[in-house]
């Protein structure tokens, strides 16, 4: 297993909180690994139903860069809609 998870799937593991991350590990860990042909998938697998299972297991997401543009300011063009 060693070496056999590409880094999509590394980075998806570290996106995850601690608890949320140690249940995705032990669920691997569990796992018979022999008959599975793509460990990453399999292991994306895991770590999108750990992270959807529970509401304490959310994968943390980064906050939106800024409030979305109200349909009225962007659609008038109004030139100071985004000092807003």
């Amino acid at each position: 297993m060693r070496g056999s998870l590409d880094r999509s799937c590394l980075d998806a593991l570290g996106a995850l909180d601690e608890t949320a991350g140690c249940a995705a590990l032990a669920d691997l860990a569990r796992a018979n690994l022999s008959r599975i042909r793509n460990p990453s998938a399999f292991f994306m697998g895991i770590i999108r139903r750990v992270a959807t299972e529970a509401p304490l297991l959310q994968v943390r997401m980064a906050p939106p860069a800024g409030p979305p543009t109200p349909v009225w300011l962007s659609s008038t063009g109004w030139p100071g809609w985004r000092s807003l």
